[in-house]
């Protein structure tokens, strides 16, 4: 490859596999995706955007950039650099979980076992150089995995031998992630972010507008018509319901999701039980109010546990709210002030915002590192 020249520093051009998150109409995947190619581009490398399993052989593109189909991992054996972009990509629960169901769906393989041992393949043991920098970047690691029937130390020894970095998105998932990582190669694991924190903002300004946004898709709470119109009547705001948020269309998904993105940009708040949803609207700084259901660990790739550590982490504990079955009036109630306590300016998390900022800087910094070695791109 033909080096680069940067002042008096003479750097390789690395090329990179960016194994994505994909997941087609999601727009919190879209998001996570996006921020691969927000990054890359403007970084000194030629890049592969791909994906490894899909319903059909059609084509399939991040805004104008294609995915690649990856079928075999020696495919991998080409590049420099191989990053896991993203969600639970690495993590063994997604593996032996959702990945292997989707494999026997999508005609890839015929029963769970046999789903898992391609994930182990392509996602913690691929068959290439092992000169090849292999790089999980922002995965969940929240399960405590100890507590599973199913022993996956073998895919630990993998991820630890074989990854020259491992930056994990909270700090639980640094936390169950060092468990399960022998002290001597502890320092292979650094605390990152959630991916989508590096799509930044709009490229247009735009206006704020006398509305609140709100996105429901995920804790399956009830009543929360009845909560947004006892914001609207308290607030005097309008309560506009993102709705395309998981129903990006596959032709049009950029464009769907940008309209998605200006509907959040011009709220005066953001209302969601949706994750992705929420560090969308923290990125565009707009204030949040999460909601869930209580949940003190991780379950499956959905559970409510990762938002709760996702405003633990930044600083946000007042500003994410736990529904019990059995107090759904008190929690409205609680949510509905809450709202208004926004617009009267008696609360604010302005300054939190400045932990995710830092944040962010941190994990593009460490990410840079662990890619090119250096801190000053």
């Amino acid at each position: 490859m033909k080096p680069e020249s940067s002042g008096d520093y003479i750097m390789d051009i690395p090329s990179i596999a960016v194994i994505c998150a994909f997941h087609r109409g999601n727009g919190g995947m879209f998001s996570v995706d996006n921020a691969a190619l927000s990054y890359l581009k403007s970084r000194p490398c030629k890049f592969d955007l791909m994906l490894t399993q899909t319903p059909d052989d059609a084509p399939t593109k991040i805004r104008q950039r294609p995915l690649k189909i990856l079928k075999d991992p020696r495919d991998l054996g080409k590049y420099t650099h191989v990053l896991y972009w993203g969600d639970f990509l690495n993590n063994p629960v997604y593996g032996r979980g959702d990945f292997a169901r989707d494999d026997i769906k999508y005609g890839f393989n015929k029963n769970i076992s046999q789903g898992y041992e391609r994930w182990k393949t392509l996602f913690a043991a691929p068959p290439i150089d092992p000169s090849i920098k292999l790089i999980s970047v922002g995965n969940n690691f929240q399960h405590e995995f100890n507590k599973y029937e199913r022993d996956f130390t073998d895919v630990f020894q993998n991820l630890q031998e074989r990854f020259s970095s491992i930056l994990p998105r909270d700090p639980a998932s640094l936390r169950n992630l060092s468990r399960s990582i022998s002290p001597e190669k502890q320092a292979i694991v650094k605390q990152g972010l959630d991916c989508a924190f590096l799509g930044g903002g709009l490229s247009n300004k735009v206006e704020t507008e006398n509305i609140f946004c709100y996105s429901f898709n995920r804790s399956k709470i009830d009543g929360t018509e009845t909560l947004v119109a006892m914001i609207e009547s308290q607030t005097g705001l309008k309560g506009v319901n993102v709705s395309d948020w998981l129903k990006l269309k596959r032709f049009n998904a950029a464009a769907d999701f940008d309209r998605c993105r200006r509907i959040i940009a011009s709220s005066k708040f953001s209302l969601s039980d949706t994750y992705h949803f929420l560090i969308n609207s923290i990125t565009l700084d707009i204030p949040v109010i999460g909601l869930g259901k209580k949940a003190l660990v991780q379950t499956g790739t959905l559970g409510d546990f990762k938002k709760k550590t996702l405003f633990s982490m930044l600083g946000l504990e007042d500003a994410y709210f736990e529904i019990e079955d059995d107090t759904t009036k008190e929690f409205f109630e609680s949510v509905s002030k809450r709202a208004q306590e926004l617009c009267d300016g008696k609360f604010s998390v302005g300054s939190r915002y400045k932990i995710a900022r830092d944040l962010t800087e941190k994990f593009r910094s460490d990410l840079d590192y662990a890619i090119f070695e250096r801190r000053d791109l």
